[in-house]
């Protein structure tokens, strides 16, 4: 025979399910965009970013006519290439980081490196 009566066995069920899922409450993926003007053609902007991303260790590297994605570890990549009326090149650069990030640095950190490669001329 049980102690706890029907309704202290829900308060106690749902305490403890609230309880379990506080974790999750907490998980915060992240996501990052940043924008760029480059005074290079859609092509050369292409090859950079794939060379951008081979140079931060990133995989599956794959790419269409104005963009390349990738992807490493819980992260994915895209980066998109749009040519500007002045003759150079936007540059839109995402980048999400699918795992627990409260700060949300871990995505901005990633798209930051990718930017700053993207600046090498190769």
């Amino acid at each position: 025979m049980s102690v706890l009566s029907g309704r202290a066995r829900t308060v106690i069920a749902a305490l403890l399910a609230a309880a379990s899922c506080a974790g999750i409450a907490d998980a915060r993926p992240s996501m990052s965009r940043g924008e760029q003007f480059l005074n290079i053609t859609e092509a050369q902007c292409l090859h950079r970013a794939e060379l951008s991303y081979e140079a931060a260790g990133w995989v599956d590297i794959a790419s269409g006519s104005t963009w390349v994605k990738a992807h490493k570890d819980h992260y994915g990549s895209f980066t998109a290439c749009n040519a500007d009326a002045s003759g150079g090149v936007v540059v839109n650069i995402f980048v999400a980081y699918d795992l627990s990030d409260p700060t949300g640095d871990l995505a901005g950190g990633e798209r930051t490196r990718l930017q700053s490669e993207m600046n090498i001329d190769r």
